[in-house]
């Protein structure tokens, strides 16, 4: 039943993912707003790889493809301030929310992935004799 529901989950995030990245792709002809070819080049690029690896995902789902969207949704999401775009522009505001949604959503699908690895490393032994001293058990308090 938790397999079903992380599949519906993925799927979800894999859809949600590919339509911002259509939006976002979309964007420079849907707002006739006099932007830089740079800013309409990197809202094309972005979304367009945003659309590649979310539909990639839905027919062959890997670890490197979730990293990939999360690197993608973070460089989106600053994109902006690195292109200098005006913060009131409507533009800029779809740039942080695509990126920020999709960063997100990336981040909650690898969550377990990551968790089970940090904690099979010598940072979650220390962590763990930490939790120890501070809460005298012998596993961490979460």
């Amino acid at each position: 039943m938790l397999e079903r529901a992380n599949h519906n989950y993925r799927t979800t995030s894999y859809l949600i993912t590919g339509t911002l990245g259509a939006v976002l792709l979309a964007s420079p002809w849907l707002t006739v707003l006099g932007e830089s070819t740079q800013v309409a080049a990197c809202a094309v690029s972005g979304g367009a790889l945003l659309l590649r690896l979310s539909l990639s995902s839905l027919l062959h789902p890997r670890a490197w493809k979730v990293k990939g969207r999360m690197l993608v949704g973070a460089m989106v999401a600053l994109a902006p301030w690195a292109l200098g775009m005006n913060e009131a522009s409507p533009l800029s505001w779809l740039f942080h929310l695509v990126g920020l949604i999709t960063f997100s959503l990336a981040v909650a699908e690898f969550w377990p992935t990551l968790a089970a690895e940090v904690r099979s490393t010598r940072v979650a032994r220390w962590i763990e004799a930490a939790a120890r001293f501070l809460f005298g058990r012998g596993r961490l308090p979460c």
